[in-house]
C-alpha cells in the first residue's frame, strides 16, 4: 500500500496559504520621529537631523552605512545630531 497512514494525499495545487495583507502594513501611519529610511520609530533607536529636521536610525537595511551616516553624506549636512 502507498501513501501516508491517514489516507490523504494533498498535491500543490491543494495547498492554500494565508495571504498577508501587505497593503495594510505599507499604508501603516508611521509616527513623525520614523526613521525616513525604513520607519524604525522606537524613541531610543532615532535621531533626528539638526539641519532638515528629519529622523534617522543607526540600522543599515540595504544602504552602506548606517541610516544616519548615509543621510550626512548624501545631504551634505555637516552638523552634528542632537
Amino acid at each position: 500500500m502507498v501513501g501516508d497512514s491517514t489516507g490523504l494525499s494533498h498535491g500543490l495545487g491543494d495547498l492554500q496559504f494565508k495571504e498577508e495583507d501587505d497593503e495594510a502594513f505599507y499604508s501603516k501611519e508611521l509616527p513623525l520621529h520614523a526613521c525616513k529610511y525604513c520607519g524604525i520609530h522606537d524613541p531610543n533607536c532615532v535621531i533626528m537631523c539638526n539641519v532638515c529636521k528629519k529622523w534617522f536610525c543607526n540600522g543599515r537595511g540595504n544602504t552602506s552605512g548606517s541610516h544616519i551616516i548615509n543621510h550626512l553624506v548624501r545631504a551634505k549636512h555637516k552638523v552634528s545630531f542632537v
